[in-house]
C-alpha cells in the first residue's frame, strides 16, 4: 500500500509504538499523513507522546468496544489514520492539542487520560469530541 508510513529516519517515533495489541495479529501500519503531522506537531509541542493506542484489528477494536470505521483500524483494507496519546496534565494537554490543530490533524477527542489524534481519511469531517 502507497501510503503507509516509513518510520526510518524519524526522531520521535517507532513502528513498534503504532503495533496492534491483541498480540495476534501484528497490524502496525499507519498512514503517512498521521504520521508526518505527528511528527510535526510533537516538534512543535516539545512534550514527549506516548502512543497507548495506535493501529488496530477489527477483532481487538470489537473487543474493546471501538466504533464500528474507527480511525485506529488496519488491516487489508484499511491503513491506521488514528491513534491515541496519552496525557494527564492540563498544560501538556494544551501544548498536544494546539500543536496537533496547528500540523493539520482535524479529527480530536479529548479524555481525561489521553488525545485522540486522527486524520479525515475515512471519516471526512473537522471535529473535536470528548470521551
Amino acid at each position: 500500500m502507497k501510503d503507509i508510513a516509513d518510520f526510518k529516519g524519524n526522531p520521535f517515533f517507532k513502528e513498534s509504538e503504532f503495533k496492534c495489541k491483541c498480540g495476534n495479529c501484528n497490524q502496525k501500519h499507519i498512514h503517512k499523513d498521521l504520521l508526518n503531522k505527528l511528527t510535526t506537531a510533537r516538534k512543535t509541542a516539545n512534550i514527549p507522546f506516548f502512543i497507548t493506542s495506535g493501529c488496530r484489528c477489527p477483532e481487538h477494536n470489537a473487543k474493546i468496544g471501538g466504533v464500528k470505521n474507527s480511525d485506529h483500524l488496519s488491516n487489508a483494507q484499511n491503513i491506521c489514520c488514528g491513534v491515541d496519546i496519552g496525557c494527564t496534565t492540563d498544560s501538556n494537554r494544551y501544548k498536544l492539542i494546539k500543536s496537533l490543530l496547528d500540523a493539520g490533524i482535524n479529527r480530536i477527542g479529548i479524555s481525561y487520560k489521553f488525545v485522540h489524534a486522527g486524520i479525515d481519511v475515512r471519516n471526512p469531517k473537522e471535529v473535536i469530541w470528548f470521551y
